[in-house]
């Protein structure tokens, strides 16, 4: 177990130091899973160790997505409170280097109402667009890149 550990803190800190190039004095917004909490420490050790200036965790749960999706008043998806605009759009106008775990389930949002989904998505995407765009945007001039 003790070589897994070791494996995973490398990972970390090659995700860190080359993946996201974090520069010192940089904030590093990492988001995840609660369920790769431990992972996710590593990471902002990693960032710690590379002389950034703060990590910020961001930390999702899909079982209670999955709750918000069936139970939540359906305006909920019709908006984005002010704090999660600012929260993400101020870290991407400030340059903040992001790491993104992702373990998501699958089966997490079967027999959800996929109406739901889309408007909680279109919403997101209008009101994050200098968010999405800071982040996605390398990725855009990669995919129209003819080979």
């Amino acid at each position: 177990m003790e070589r897994m550990e070791q494996k995973l803190q490398e990972y970390a800190q090659l995700l860190i130091a080359v993946g996201l190039n974090v520069q010192r004095g940089q904030t590093v917004l990492i988001q995840s899973p609660v369920e790769c909490a431990p992972f996710a420490r590593l990471c902002a050790s990693a960032a710690y160790d590379a002389g950034c200036r703060e990590v910020v965790m961001s930390w999702s749960d899909d079982a209670s997505a999955r709750e918000r999706y069936l139970r939540a008043d359906g305006a909920v998806f019709d908006e984005v409170p002010a704090w999660r605009r600012h929260f993400f759009n101020d870290y991407a106008a400030e340059g903040a280097a992001r790491l993104v775990i992702d373990a998501a389930d699958p089966e997490t949002l079967k027999d959800v109402d996929t109406d739901r989904i889309v408007r909680a998505q279109r919403i997101a995407g209008k009101e994050l667009e200098p968010y999405y765009h800071t982040y996605m945007k390398p990725y855009d001039r990669l995919r129209k890149t003819k080979i």
